[in-house]
């Protein structure tokens, strides 16, 4: 009975209802701009100078320049050395103003690197060699300001190192500030202003600002019909619990019934170290009962997650962070109370994610892109889904939910979403997904198509693959903002590919695309709305009667208290 309830259950038409997708189990994250301006940087606007020889009638005869530490110290720093050694000197005889430009194109270059510093000239006589002055900056004293809640201790030995920095660069600066502002519910500005003791001293005021909470609400119809296709979800956030720069979270989604599916998770995490190197844990257990005509199916999922999480790089314009992290996953399915399937992953999986945007000079958005890659492996540990007797995987003598899946195998995932803006109104954007493995898979590792990944108007599981490739590509305009409100209209089609590896899969591969457009509607900081028309171009599975319905789909996101601010 073990083997002939495997061999039913891998087809493809009834292993939709071996229990929920990963997608589907999957909470509704934060959404969060990917580089947040809460970390700015005043430079004294003083460092640029008028040039007194502008409308000079002298010459001189200029050979070479020499910069020198204004501070007394003799030569300069090596890194500053560097920086300036490609400023060009035009050569021979020269209007006395060329000193002028000479001095900006030392600025202008220390500038380029970075440098908080300016080059100065001082009285001298010029004979072929011209000298030049460099006030670098050094912070001298740090003063924090504003209500740092419980984190002024945090604060400070994070920003330690910025006194270290001698000679100051804002990148290094930066990476320092941004590091701090990785405390959640924190925000940071640093202006600089004049020491009043040696040149380039200078006095580093941070602002800080302290949110105690977040509140995140969310309503959409974007499941599939099995199991509800409204959901409610809602997620607390909480801040400085111990004061080790730690976030804890609770959060539920129901479906609009209450009937179908409910999902609560609860975690926690904590910073450790000046780095804020991220270490934490989240709980997450789902049970859901399909509406499914003549079968009394239920599921009960729990999902337990470690991981530690180092930022790589921080800059104004990218993010790079680099995770360690071990997923525990028990999948039981039942019908009217018997066993049916029951799934158990133990992996050990390594993660890389890339966050970044390009500016235009007047500071606005040119380019955007959010990337990851993640490689996940299988661990024969704690009772992992096993190959028993007769060839095929089981739990503790149970079914699993695809015979041929390898609880052990090697799972290599990649995204990328890439957005960039042509002119004042119009955009473009390409997203794309892939999944590769070495084995079959078990259902909850398996590429899931559908509204919650890549194929909007399918179902999210209404088909899945242990390999998949896909892609979406979306065409925008975006009117001007009224008032508060920013609105965007968009075009998108999406196609998705995957594979299943299983020996004796009717329909190996297939190829699914879907169109449609939509609205875009963002209110403030706090509000924002997606309205989509989507329309598939092909069957889910090769024994469907037709293609599925057009859908209208919705997505409705609030965070308090951005949304009051």
């Amino acid at each position: 009975m073990v083997v002939a309830a495997s061999f039913v259950f891998a087809s493809p038409s009834i292993a939709q209802t071996t229990g929920p997708t990963r997608e589907e189990l999957e909470l509704p994250q934060p959404t969060v701009a990917p580089l947040p301006p809460k970390v700015r940087y005043d430079r004294d606007a003083s460092f640029r100078q008028n040039c007194p020889f502008d409308n000079s009638a002298l010459t001189t005869d200029l050979r070479e320049v020499v910069f020198m530490d204004v501070a007394g110290r003799g030569e300069l720093a090596s890194p500053l050395a560097k920086s300036l050694a490609n400023v060009p000197v035009p050569q021979g005889t020269q209007p006395l103003s060329v000193v002028c430009d000479v001095r900006d194109a030392a600025n202008a270059a220390l500038r380029r690197d970075g440098w908080i510093a300016t080059v100065q000239i001082p009285q001298q006589e010029l004979n072929g060699t011209l000298r030049l002055d460099v006030v670098s900056a050094r912070i001298s004293e740090l003063r924090i300001t504003g209500e740092p809640g419980p984190y002024r201790d945090q604060i400070t030995r994070q920003l330690v190192p910025l006194q270290a920095l001698d000679p100051l660069n804002e990148r290094d600066a930066e990476a320092i500030l941004l590091r701090a502002n990785d405390i959640p519910g924190l925000s940071l500005r640093l202006t600089l202003a004049p020491g009043g003791g040696e040149p380039g001293e200078v006095i580093g005021n941070v602002a800080v600002v302290y949110q105690p909470f977040a509140v995140l609400l969310n309503a959409r119809n974007y499941n599939s019909k099995r199991i509800g296709r409204e959901t409610l979800f809602g997620r607390f956030e909480y801040y400085g619990l111990t004061g080790l720069a730690d976030q804890t979270f609770i959060g539920a989604q129901s479906t609009l019934d209450f009937e179908e599916q409910q999902i609560v998770q609860a975690g926690h995490e904590f910073g450790v170290g000046r780095n804020n190197i991220r270490i934490g844990g989240t709980l997450t257990y789902a049970w859901s009962k399909p509406d499914i005509a003549n079968l009394d199916l239920s599921t009960k999922t729990l999902i337990a997650n470690l991981e530690t999480r180092y930022p790589i790089l921080r800059t104004v314009d990218t993010f790079a962070d680099l995770a360690l992290g071990f997923d525990y996953v028990d999948q039981n399915s039942d019908v009217a109370g018997f066993p049916l399937s029951k799934d158990a992953l133990r992996t050990l999986y390594v993660r890389g994610d890339l966050v970044g945007q390009k500016r235009r000079i007047d500071g606005s958005t040119l380019l955007s892109f959010d990337t990851y890659l993640e490689a996940r492996r299988g661990l024969d540990i704690f009772g992992a889904t096993e190959f028993g007797a007769s060839g095929f995987a089981q739990t503790d003598g149970i079914s699993a939910s695809r015979p041929f899946g390898d609880s052990q195998a090697l799972v290599v995932r990649g995204g990328a979403d890439i957005s960039a803006s042509l002119g004042s109104f119009f955009g473009v954007r390409a997203r794309g997904e892939g999944q590769w493995t070495n084995h079959p898979l078990l259902n909850y590792d398996e590429f899931s198509i559908g509204n919650l990944t890549i194929g909007r108007g399918y179902d999210p599981g209404a088909n899945s693959g242990d390999r998949a490739i896909g892609g979406s590509l979306e065409v925008s305009m975006s009117p001007p903002a009224l008032a508060d409100l920013q609105p965007q209209v968009f075009g998108f089609y999406d196609i998705v590919k995957i594979e299943n590896l299983d020996f004796g899969t009717p329909d190996p591969t297939r190829t699914l695309k879907s169109v449609g457009g939509g609205l875009r509607l963002v209110l403030g900081k706090g509000l924002r709305a997606e309205f989509t028309y989507a329309k598939p171009l092909d069957k889910a599975l090769f024994n469907d009667a037709a293609r599925p319905p057009e859908r209208l789909l919705f997505s409705i996101t609030t965070r308090i208290p951005a949304l009051f601010q």
